[in-house]
């Protein structure tokens, strides 16, 4: 069992990681973790890599798939509101609709404590 664990971890460590395709979840958790990362460098000098992509573990537990996504959508305007409404914006035109782009929002407000607890350790 040993040799099984350390040969996939030999192999786990050689692969290559896959580039998701646009708009598929694991996009979204490249955005998201990117975004992340670059919004607490501003803050702090902080390696917060681990802590984001645990937030992103979270936030795609809590989420539907739309939710996720639209969630990857806002990441990349974390720090540009004019960005973030004219994605918002673009989203409604494509059927979002405004309740259910606020309510993405409201669940990253919710999880905050949560991340604060589990994620917040990875800091």
């Amino acid at each position: 069992m040993i040799a099984l664990i350390a040969g996939l971890a030999a192999f786990a460590a050689g692969a290559q990681a896959a580039t998701p395709a646009p708009g598929a979840p694991g996009a979204t958790t490249v955005v998201w973790v990117n975004a992340c990362q670059a919004q607490s460098a501003r803050e702090s000098n902080a390696n917060v890599r681990e802590a984001c992509a645990c937030t992103a573990g979270l936030f795609a537990g809590r989420m539907s798939d739309r939710q996720y996504s639209i969630l990857g959508r806002i990441a990349r305007h974390l720090s540009d509101e004019e960005g973030l409404i004219a994605e918002m914006r673009a989203m409604t035109l494509e059927g979002y609709s405004a309740d259910e782009i606020a309510r993405v929002g409201v669940l990253i407000a919710e999880l905050g404590p949560q991340v604060d607890q589990v994620c917040g350790v990875l800091e």
